[in-house]
C-alpha cells in the first residue's frame, strides 16, 4: 500500500526550507503560491528519498517538468525515478485502495489475436520497405518497436484506456525522437484492431470468428460458397505436394469475383494459412497482393495463430514467445522506472535541449520512453535538428577581418605621423 501526500515540489525533494522573518523594511511579505501534487509514498525508504508515483494535475504537469529541469537539473529527467501520469491512468491503478489490484486473468484467444496484430503490422512494414523476406527474420527488435507492441501491452494494463491515447503518445514519441515515417500507417493498425474488438457495426463473418463467435468449419464453409472454391479447397487437403498450385487457383478465382476487399483479403490470407496451418512458413506468398489488400498479411497471422497447429513457443524462432512474455509482463506500482523519461516530460524538454547530458540514457543514441507507467518503447535517436543559434564567422573570416583591422591601423599610424609637417608651415626648399 502507497502513502499519499499532497506536497509541492519543494516539500516533495525535502528543499524547503522555512524561514524566520527578519523584519526588513523592503522584505517581501507575498508568499509564492507553489503548485500542489498527489505524491504517493512507499512505507519503507529505499533511499531515492522521491515518491513513487506523482499526480499531476493537467494543467500543472508542464510545469512540474519545467520546473525541475530548471532549478533540480541533477534530478532530471525526474520521470526516470518516479512514475509521473494524468488522474485518468491512477485511477486504473488504484493508487489510493488499500487493497492489492487484482489482475484479470489472460485470455489465450486474445494473446493470440494481440501477437498476429504485432507480427502483422512488423512482417507488412518488412515487405512494404521492399526487403526479401523470410517469416524467421523478422526481428524481435522490429517488432516491440511498433504501435501494435505499445497498444496490446496498455491494454493488458489499463483495459478501459482508449488505444488511441496510446497511439498518439507512440507517435508524439517517434517524432521527439526524429524517427523516419512508419511504412505502416497507423490508420491500418487501429483498423484491424477495431476487427479484433467486439463491435456492434461490424457484423462480418471474419469478425465474428476473430471473437470467437464463429468457428473455423463455419468460415471454412461460407468462405468456400462466397466464393466457388469446393474443389480446390478439397485438393488443398488432400494433396501436399501440389498445394501452393492450388492456392495460386483459389487467388484466381477470388480475385475474378466480385466481392469486397476485406473479404478477398481475409479469403486469401485464410486459404494461404491452410498451405501449412499455424505455421507462418507462406506469408512471403502474400507480399504480391500487399498493394491491393493492406491488411492481408493481418488477417494471415491472426489465421496463423488462431490455428490448432500453431505453436507459440517455437513458431517464428520463438519471437511469438517471447512477445507474449512482454505483454503479460507483471507490473508493480511499488516498483521506480526503468525507462530513460516518459513522453510528457521528453516533449517538454524537447522545447530546450536533447542533449545526452539533459537525457541521461542508459545506451547511447537509444532513448526508452515511458507512454505510460509500465509501457515503455525503446527508440533510436535519429538525427536531431539543430537548435538555430546566431550564426558565428568561420576562421577564416575571422582571419581576414584582424588582417583588415591591422592595416588601417597603420595607415591611421602612417597618416598621424605625416600631420605634425603640414601643421608646421614650414615650405620645403
Amino acid at each position: 500500500m502507497l502513502i499519499l501526500k499532497n506536497q509541492s515540489l519543494d516539500e516533495m525533494l525535502s528543499s524547503e526550507k522555512k524561514h524566520a522573518t527578519s523584519g526588513d523594511l523592503f522584505s517581501s511579505t507575498i508568499s509564492k503560491q507553489n503548485p500542489m501534487y498527489k505524491c504517493f509514498w512507499q512505507k519503507q525508504d529505499d533511499f531515492i528519498n522521491l515518491p513513487i508515483f506523482i499526480v499531476p494535475d493537467a494543467r500543472e504537469i508542464d510545469t512540474l517538468f519545467a520546473d525541475v529541469s530548471t532549478f533540480h537539473q541533477s534530478i532530471s529527467p525526474l520521470s526516470a525515478y518516479a512514475h509521473i501520469c494524468h488522474e485518468i491512468v491512477a485511477e486504473q491503478l488504484f493508487l489510493e485502495q488499500k487493497k492489492v489490484r487484482t489482475k484479470a486473468k489472460a485470455d489465450d484467444r486474445k494473446l493470440r489475436l494481440n501477437v498476429a496484430l504485432i507480427l502483422g503490422e512488423a512482417v507488412t512494414g518488412a515487405f512494404l520497405a521492399q526487403k526479401d523476406l523470410l517469416t524467421a527474420n523478422v526481428g524481435y527488435a522490429a517488432c516491440t518497436q511498433t504501435l501494435a507492441a505499445s497498444i496490446t501491452r496498455a491494454a493488458n494494463l489499463y483495459p478501459k484506456l482508449n488505444s488511441k491515447m496510446i497511439f498518439e503518445r507512440w507517435e508524439l514519441a517517434r517524432k521527439l525522437t526524429n524517427q523516419e515515417d512508419s511504412v505502416v500507417s497507423s490508420e491500418a493498425v487501429l483498423a484491424f484492431l477495431s476487427k479484433i474488438e467486439i463491435k456492434e457495426n461490424d457484423l462480418s463473418f471474419t469478425s465474428l470468428f476473430l471473437n470467437g463467435q464463429v468457428s473455423e468449419n463455419e468460415l471454412f464453409f461460407e468462405l468456400t460458397h462466397l466464393f466457388g472454391l469446393q474443389d480446390d479447397a478439397t485438393k488443398l487437403k488432400e494433396t501436399y505436394n501440389s498445394r501452393m498450385s492450388v492456392f495460386n487457383s483459389i487467388v484466381g478465382k477470388v480475385e475474378a469475383s466480385t466481392g469486397s476487399a476485406e473479404i478477398k483479403s481475409a479469403c486469401i490470407a485464410f486459404f494461404c494459412n491452410k498451405i501449412l496451418p499455424g505455421s507462418m512458413s507462406h506469408v512471403a506468398s502474400l507480399k504480391p497482393y500487399l498493394s491491393k489488400y493492406y491488411d492481408i498479411v493481418f488477417w494471415y497471422m491472426a489465421f496463423a495463430c488462431l490455428s490448432s497447429e500453431f505453436d507459440v513457443k517455437n513458431s517464428m524462432s520463438g519471437i511469438c514467445y517471447k512477445l507474449i512474455r512482454d505483454i503479460v509482463r507483471p507490473f508493480s506500482v511499488e516498483e521506480r522506472p526503468t525507462c530513460d523519461v516518459s513522453i510528457d516530460e521528453l516533449e517538454v524538454i524537447s522545447r530546450v535541449s536533447m542533449k545526452a547530458s539533459t537525457l541521461k540514457p542508459k545506451r547511447s543514441r537509444v532513448l526508452v520512453v515511458s507512454l505510460l507507467p509500465g509501457v515503455d518503447v525503446e527508440l533510436r535517436l535519429g538525427v536531431i535538428a539543430p537548435v538555430k543559434k546566431v550564426s558565428l564567422p568561420d576562421a577564416d573570416f575571422i582571419s581576414n577581418k584582424k588582417l583588415k583591422s591591422l592595416l588601417f591601423e597603420a595607415i591611421d599610424i602612417l597618416n598621424g605621423t605625416s600631420r605634425p609637417d603640414s601643421r608646421s608651415g614650414r615650405n620645403p626648399k
